[in-house]
């Protein structure tokens, strides 16, 4: 048996110790296509680059260097410790530098890897493995942007991960794009160096003080020589990084702790930087959401007279230099591109294909993005195994620690397998994949993770494939005893069973980390954490039956960003769990009771048979005084409660106040918290009208015409994005089982979303720069039609002049989702930040009883359709709709198309010659239009027909 590992960083190194002196397998080769080890810390050379864990943390545990110069080191000395480790433990005959892998392919017939590699020479040869290893990492590849102009530029650029060290950028004047941990190390070591510094920092961070101290000698030689004096500072080191994860958690405990931890760094922040910068540099979204920096002097640096800070991002290059957002433009000799890597995409850039012929960037691209089962192992991909892979990336501790844990499990599971000729090969189940990946999508939705910031844990399908969502010592616990079950095991002999059953055992507790430093944590982590152990072990090693919940309290719970207890009880079960929850989280001012006995309906929801809130707070205050009845809280269905939220947008304030509320904010917050439930996907079975309801929300926040409220509506729209992604909506390979009633809504629900994410891109004046979420390649479902809205039904219950609006609804709707398919997103997404001046908008007439926009199924505007769409009007001689002749340049009349949507259909139409029919669809389509401007109650954008006044006060009327 052989193996081939790709890659010579610190998972290579850790997986060529385990095997070589812990297994006794010799018979593996490490391919590296740069010429020497140490991986991204080779290839990151810039200037000030540097650890920023503690390095007695950032080390292998089989080799503590008890010689470290300072608490964080720079990056020469952690890559000489890392030239040291190979040489000490006689690695490097097994490694092949200047080797590049070009991809791997399995071989049915072998049942081997079929390697394609390429030398320095540019000399191309396969090699053929058993085990095919990946520990390229997943900060090897540079994120590459594209600015509009780049090719122009007449200066030097080059990114950070390929510093140009040939170049003397000595009295140059230099430009850094990016503000994460690289430009703030970059920054002050380079500042004093050139003639002038700009940076371009879109969007801040949380910088906090980082004490770099000097180990002395004494301290030094403590280390060296004192027995478990160094493994008992290691387990400090662990210990303090891995609590930092419960600021990052749900909870009221995890709330204090992470705003006490924001004023630290905010004081920092005052303390430190210049008074002119403070607004550019304090983050307004939650500590964790993106990585958090230890800031190495850069805010000192930024007192420097050669340095200026923007905070906006980049218009476009030009042959001397750059324009920013706001039009200024700078000359500059140099561009630094700080912008951080590809963490997301894995293997980047191999092609590795599985038993089926797929690649595994494709199989990935089908669903959600990167999954793994327990970061390490992908169905379809056998005998392969993936170090540093998706989820196992622990954000506030050592990655070598991850590492090592991932390298001793795939050691206990697929080298010893094969090893023991358990099996030839070895394959994790697709369930087995699915579901560890979904458990930890629920968890992830409870942490600041998931908060809703741009950061590099998000990949383009909304998914956070990087973060592991809790404390590094839980991925150990889940990976200590391997469930075999979860595999699939093929050839090989039974002859193992009984030497094995022991052995795994004892080499989970006596391994690397040994029996001390069990006990040890054990009498470090109480409370809580046991509970917390409880949980990650349950959904390492159950996939069946309800789970056993570590004491959920919601009294605890921080619904800003959903339940840790919640999510593990939702983790196996889709069964809603709200309708039992402690009534005294739901006893205030505005809840909704039920007396015992009731009927509940489907979904845990149920509501006062009371005809509005008015009437029901009387009624609760009534059973109080005169009669004792036995309440317990309930759950409102979601959508209703969306109603509830955006209605106080729209009613009025008289009723506001007999709720007890002092102002509309006030009901507004009040109500929100109630609706803030949305958050956790899983808190209601009812999945799609989660999305509805965030579709709701994103309307009526936009209707307000108010900054806060676009702002508002963006967020909730990336929600619903997010969630149905995770549904499938947008693939109708996905709807092949559902009935037609179903696969209608789904594909309404789509449109809609899809339309909303167009159409926010050309709200320019709301001052949010939001670009488009959902790609032309996402949407692989036909497009919404007439037939989607059910209209048979509603004419046999509707009089003849309802219908008719209702059909001219759909009707709007359905024109409304093809044109903004003809809308090119990239220039969408350039006008979203350019916003370019107002152009006239273009119309034309056509006598044709049918409409069909220019560029679906067409080639007038050069975008081409995966469908044709040709929509019937009503009977109507004259209809009006965008030349496509006139919009043959996107560029030119991306306003005009601008003016269109944000009227929605409110056109002119001096000179038509129009019959009642036609007139009536005009004035409907003006009052559309007035409507979703915010001037008079919304339409709901087709998600609902909700009257929101009359839904405030009759909740239970409400009609999805």
């Amino acid at each position: 048996m052989n193996a081939i590992i790709i890659g010579a960083g610190p998972s290579a190194i850790a997986m060529a110790h385990t095997l070589k002196h812990k297994l006794g397998f010799q018979n593996f080769t490490i391919y590296e296509k740069l010429d020497g080890v140490g991986g991204t810390w080779r290839t990151n050379t810039y200037p000030g680059c540097g650890c920023d864990i503690p390095t007695h943390l950032y080390s292998f545990s089989f080799n503590l260097n008890p010689h470290w110069s300072k608490e964080l080191c720079d990056q020469a000395e952690i890559l000489q410790y890392m030239e040291s480790t190979v040489d000490k433990f006689d690695l490097r005959k097994h490694m092949n530098f200047g080797t590049e892998c070009l991809g791997a392919r399995w071989n049915v017939r072998t049942q081997k890897w079929e390697v394609r590699l390429r030398d320095a020479t540019n000399k191309e040869f396969v090699k053929e493995a058993i085990i095919f290893i990946s520990a390229v990492g997943g900060i090897s590849e540079p994120r590459n942007i594209k600015f509009p102009g780049m090719e122009k530029f007449q200066g030097k650029t080059f990114h950070t991960a390929r510093w140009d060290h040939t170049y003397n950028y000595q009295g140059k004047r230099m430009a850094i794009i990016g503000n994460g941990c690289s430009a703030a190390q970059v920054v002050p070591s380079v500042v004093k160096r050139v003639k002038t510094l700009t940076q371009f920092a879109r969007s801040p961070q949380w910088y906090h003080e980082r004490p770099n101290r000097e180990f002395s000698t004494f301290e030094k030689l403590c280390f060296r020589f004192v027995p478990f004096w160094q493994r008992f500072h290691r387990l400090q080191l662990f210990r303090t990084n891995d609590s930092l994860v419960d600021t990052y958690m749900a909870g009221e405990k995890a709330k204090a702790k992470r705003a006490a931890t924001e004023k630290t760094a905010k004081d920092y922040i005052y303390r430190t930087a210049p008074k002119k910068y403070h607004d550019i540099l304090v983050p307004d979204f939650p500590l964790g959401c993106k990585r958090r920096i230890f800031d190495p002097n850069y805010l000192e640096s930024l007192h420097e007279n050669n340095l200026t800070l923007l905070g906006e991002g980049i218009r476009e290059f030009d042959a001397t230099g750059i324009t920013s957002e706001s039009g200024g433009h700078q000359e500059f000799d140099v561009v630094v591109f700080a912008t951080g890597f590809q963490v997301t995409n894995f293997l980047t850039p191999m092609h590795i294909a599985g038993e089926n012929g797929q690649s595994l960037a494709e199989q990935w691209a089908a669903d959600k993005g990167a999954q793994a089962y327990l970061g390490t192992y992908v169905h379809n991909f056998p005998n392969f195994a993936i170090l540093f892979g998706p989820n196992s990336f622990p954000a506030h501790n050592s990655v070598i620690f991850a590492s090592e844990v991932q390298v001793e499990y795939v050691a206990k599971t697929l080298f010893t397998s094969l090893l023991n000729k358990r099996a030839s090969v070895f394959d994790v189940k697709p369930e087995a994949e699915n579901d560890f990946a979904s458990g930890v999508d629920v968890l992830l939705k409870g942490t600041v993770f998931s908060a809703g910031c741009s950061n590099w844990y998000i990949n383009s399908e909304g998914r956070n494939s990087a973060s592991w969502p809790g404390h590094a010592y839980g991925y150990w616990r889940a990976t200590w005893f391997p469930r075999f079950k979860d595999f699939n095991l093929e050839g090989g002999s039974r002859t193992w069973v009984v030497r094995s059953a022991t052995s795994s055992a004892l080499s989970a507790i006596f391994s690397k980390y040994s029996l001390m430093t069990v006990l040890a944590i054990g009498m470090v982590w109480k409370g809580s954490f046991a509970k917390e152990l409880v949980g990650w072990s349950w959904m390492a090693v159950a996939r069946t039956g309800k789970p056993i919940p570590p004491e959920p309290s919601f009294h605890d719970s921080d619904l800003a960003v959903g339940s840790e207890a919640q999510a593990w009880t939702n983790l196996h079960s889709l069964d809603s769990n709200m309708s039992n929850m402690d009534s005294n989280f739901y006893d205030d001012d505005f809840s909704f009771f039920r007396e015992t006995g009731d009927d509940v309906p489907s979904g845990g929801a149920a509501i006062s048979s009371a005809k509005t809130p008015a009437k029901r707070m009387r009624k609760k205050q009534k059973n109080e005084k005169g009669r004792k009845r036995s309440t317990r809280a309930c759950d409102m269905c979601h959508r209703r409660k969306a109603v509830l939220f955006a209605g106080v947008e729209f009613v009025s304030t008289k009723i506001l106040r007999e709720e007890g509320f002092e102002s509309r904010e006030v009901a507004r917050e009040a109500l929100f918290n109630r609706v803030r439930l949305l958050y956790d996907f899983d808190t209601c079975t009812q999945r799609l009208s989660v999305i509805q309801a965030l579709l709701l929300m994103t309307v009526c926040s936009r209707s307000t015409g108010r900054s806060v409220g676009f702002k508002d509506a963006a967020h909730w729209l990336d929600q619903a994005i997010s969630f149905a992604f995770s549904l499938g909506l947008n693939r109708h390979f996905d709807l092949d089982r559902s009935t037609h009633r179903q696969k209608s809504l789904n594909r309404r629900i789509w449109w809609a979303l899809f339309i909303q994410d167009r159409t926010m891109c050309l709200n320019s004046s709301s001052g949010i720069r939001r670009t488009t979420r959902i790609r032309r390649e996402d949407c692989k479902i036909s497009m919404a039609t007439l037939d989607d809205f059910e209209l048979d039904e509603l004419e046999d219950a509707q009089n003849e002049a309802e219908t008719f609006k209702i059909r001219a609804n759909a009707l709007f709707f359905v024109e409304k989702a093809v044109l903004c398919w003809s809308l090119n997103p990239s220039e969408l997404d350039e006008f979203a930040v350019v916003a370019p001046k107002a152009l006239q908008p273009h119309y034309s007439r056509s006598s044709t009883n049918s409409t069909r926009y220019g560029g679906v199924g067409g080639t007038s505007t050069g975008i081409s359709s995966p469908f044709e769409c040709q929509i019937s009007t009503p009977s109507a001689n004259s209809h009006i709709t965008p030349n496509p002749m006139e919009m043959s340049s996107m560029g030119k009349d991306l306003e005009g198309l601008r003016a269109i949507l944000a009227t929605d259909g409110r056109v002119e139409l001096e000179g038509a010659t129009l019959d009642d029919g036609a007139r009536e669809f005009s004035d409907y389509m003006e009052y559309i239009g007035e409507a979703i401007s915010g001037q008079d109650k919304s339409p709901m954008d087709m998600v609902s027909g909700v009257d929101l006044q009359g839904a405030l006060q009759n909740p239970s009327s409400a009609v999805f």
